[in-house]
C-alpha cells in the first residue's frame, strides 16, 4: 500500500470537486491511483449522485468569456512552444544546412619576450628561456 502525503490527498478530493462531470474513475486514472483509495479520501463521494455530462453548465456569460480568453492564451501558448521547439531543434541540428556550430577560441597567450616587445619602457631581464 502506497502513502501519500496529506496535502496530495487534499489536492486530489479538491480535484474530484471542482470537476463535477468527473467520475472517480476518471480521477484515478488520470493521476494513476487506485478509484477505492479516491473513494476512501473522498467518503462523501461513495453515495453521493454526480450530474451526468449531458446536462446543461449553470455557466454565467462572465465565465465563459473569461473561459473563452483562457483557450485563447493557451492555443497561442502552445504554437510559441512548437515554433521554439522547431527552433531548438534546428540550432542543435547545426543550422538550415547541416553545418556545424561556429566556436570561439581564444587566441593563444603571448609568449614573455612577446610581451616585452609590446611594452618596452618596461624592464625586465634580458635573459629568456
Amino acid at each position: 500500500m502506497k502513502n501519500y502525503p496529506p496535502d496530495f490527498k487534499a489536492d486530489v478530493v479538491a480535484l474530484y470537486q471542482l470537476r463535477p462531470r468527473a467520475t472517480i474513475k476518471q480521477i484515478a486514472a488520470d493521476l494513476g491511483i487506485n478509484p477505492g483509495t479516491l473513494r476512501h479520501w473522498n467518503p462523501g463521494a461513495a453515495g453521493a449522485s454526480r450530474p451526468s455530462g449531458h446536462q446543461a453548465d449553470a455557466s454565467t456569460p462572465a465565465l465563459e468569456a473569461e473561459n473563452a480568453a483562457l483557450h485563447k492564451k493557451i492555443r497561442e501558448l502552445e504554437e510559441e512552444r512548437e515554433i521554439m521547439r522547431k527552433a531548438a531543434k534546428e540550432y542543435f541540428a547545426g543550422g538550415c544546412a547541416g553545418e556545424p556550430l561556429p566556436v570561439r577560441r581564444r587566441p593563444p597567450a603571448p609568449s614573455r619576450r612577446e610581451a616585452d616587445l609590446r611594452h618596452p619602457h618596461v624592464v625586465r631581464s634580458s635573459c629568456y628561456h
